[in-house]
């Protein structure tokens, strides 16, 4: 299973997308991997793009809360991260991971 992420917005937007596409992979285990350069932080993460559409969930500023909370729900899927994830509960007990990100 694989994750990526759709870039909105900025680099301070895109940081939110890619922490919680981080959170996520470490959640369910997934696949991830992407060249995602950004000329302001000179700074490339890793992220897979999947090619297994069948079983694919979109996460949003909606249902990120469920993704996070209920794992047998959304176990087994492919993820489409599109939002912007600025919710400090998704980061705060995560601090120390974040940053080794």
């Amino acid at each position: 299973m694989s994750i990526e992420f759709q870039r909105k917005g900025r680099i301070g937007n895109n940081l939110f997308q890619y922490f919680i596409s981080r959170v996520l992979s470490d959640i369910y285990q997934l696949n991830f991997k992407y060249n995602f350069y950004s000329p302001v932080l000179d700074f490339t993460p890793n992220i897979v793009y999947g090619n297994n559409y069948n079983d694919t969930i979109i996460i949003n500023d909606t249902n990120i809360y469920q993704a996070i909370d209920n794992k047998d729900q959304f176990k087994n899927k492919n993820f489409i991260i599109e939002g912007y994830f600025q919710d400090s509960l998704f980061y705060n007990n995560r601090h120390d991971k974040i940053k080794s990100y």
